[in-house]
């Protein structure tokens, strides 16, 4: 076989690899969306193409959408715009308070810790507490703001671990 078709088969070889891992890359990323919007736990691999779990994950969607909502005066408002606008009143006279007015906490026993447990709450992290509270998460809950879930954290811990454990120490000076 001459050269430029070994070269050609090997490139095409390549292609198709490359590919390959770029297409199970995005059906582990639509499975990671999937699970998350249906907000399940039960979902085995392979799970997440099925009309039952599509039903459950748009369901779930549907209960949580606000098609109308009726305000204070009586309106029923029906655009998204609105609804917002409404949401966001309410609470802004919620959590507002007028002038003049003053919050009242009663009951409560305001002497200062002691000093063995301001020095707990002033020490840095240990590496056991910042394990204890990784893999307490659940491994499939929402990805950050790099797309990874809590499953790396999880799988790579021996490997990441004493960067984490720098990266709190530099948080908790």
């Amino acid at each position: 076989m001459p050269l430029s078709k070994k070269g050609f088969s090997l490139l095409i070889f390549l292609s198709k690899s490359l590919r390959k891992g770029e297409l199970e890359e995005l059906i582990l990323r639509e499975e990671i969306h999937w699970r998350q919007k249906a907000k399940v736990k039960w979902v085995k691999d392979g799970d997440c193409n099925s009309k039952f779990f599509h039903k459950v994950a748009n369901d779930r969607q549907n209960r949580n959408f606000i098609k109308f909502l009726e305000n204070e005066r009586g309106l029923v408002l029906d655009t998204s715009e609105s609804i917002i606008e409404e949401i966001l009143l309410y609470f802004k006279k919620l959590y507002s308070s007028l002038p003049g007015e003053s919050w009242r906490v009663e009951d409560i026993d305001w002497s200062p810790i002691s000093e063995e447990s301001a020095s707990r709450l002033d020490s840095p992290f240990s590496e056991e507490e910042i394990f204890n509270a990784i893999f307490q998460l659940d491994r499939d809950k929402a990805s950050g703001p790099d797309g990874f879930t809590i499953t790396v954290l999880h799988d790579c811990w021996d490997v990441i671990k004493e960067d984490l454990v720098r990266v709190f120490a530099r948080v908790s000076q």
